[in-house]
């Protein structure tokens, strides 16, 4: 009997391969300057690309989608690539689909676990936030404000607020998650420039999330660059998420043959 399953190399590679595009298209930085940036880059948040008023927002509400997809697909098959490789290590059979899942999460160590969820989170309100709850105009233009204190528009902005907050949630838990598994999984073959670049990538990540948020508490600003410089390097983060998933990957120390 020919067996049906995918190979797991295969699985990990195009997870990879998803994770590294659903990275490129969040870094929204990069449809700005092609764009021109129509908004100031101190005053305004990359937000405001997406709102509904902006002519061009379909192309960044667009990528914003297309990238929430390609995470959480690449993410559902690296847990997928996992449930089989246990079960090929198990039994003979192992069922498709769910069963492929289940296997796979209950493989994962707890740090794995965190990585996973952190990713699934940040990609579904990824998905929200261009889909259901973009701006209805931008904030930093005084035609906006006007039209916010005039009742016209903003009524529903809290949920813009809200699956923001969820990105957010969801990108510092990635980061930590990918800080303690390439620190403490004494078992994963890391080199050292991998335990170097990604603990220090998420721990940025970590620092400019927290500046942002206590700013926006504090109603400090203009923080547009900061925040871009953020979104920037949490696309760089979510490329080396397959790092926290395969430590036998292009990042691992490599064994010499004998």
């Amino acid at each position: 009997m020919v067996d049906a399953r995918p190979s797991p190399r295969s699985l990990k590679r195009l997870a990879t391969l998803l994770l590294w595009l659903g990275a490129l298209a969040y870094i929204s930085t990069i449809g700005e300057a092609i764009v021109g940036w129509p908004f100031d880059i101190h005053d305004s948040y990359l937000s405001e690309l997406a709102a509904r008023q902006y002519p061009r927002s379909w192309l960044f509400r667009l990528t914003d989608l297309l990238s929430g997809v390609a995470i959480f697909s690449g993410t559902l098959l690296f847990v997928r690539q996992a449930g089989f490789q246990a079960g090929l290590r198990r039994s003979a059979s192992i069922e498709q689909g769910k069963g492929a899942l289940r296997a796979g999460w209950g493989s994962f160590c707890l740090f794995r676990r965190a990585l996973a969820t952190g990713l699934s989170i940040f990609a579904l309100a990824t998905i929200i936030d261009s889909t259901v709850t973009p701006l209805d105009c931008a904030l930093s233009l005084p035609e906006c404000r006007e039209q916010i204190k005039a009742g016209e528009v903003g009524r529903y902005e809290w949920m813009h607020d809200a699956s923001s907050v969820a990105v957010g949630v969801g990108t510092v838990t990635v980061a930590c998650s990918l800080i303690l598994i390439v620190l403490f999984r004494h078992r994963a073959r890391y080199s050292l420039g991998m335990r170097i670049a990604a603990s220090s990538l998420a721990a940025s990540v970590v620092l400019l999330v927290g500046f942002l948020t206590g700013a926006e508490l504090l109603g400090v600003g203009p923080v547009g660059v900061v925040q871009r410089i953020q979104v920037s390097l949490t696309g760089v983060l979510i490329a080396f998420a397959p790092a926290g998933f395969d430590p036998e990957g292009a990042f691992a120390v490599r064994r010499r043959r004998e």
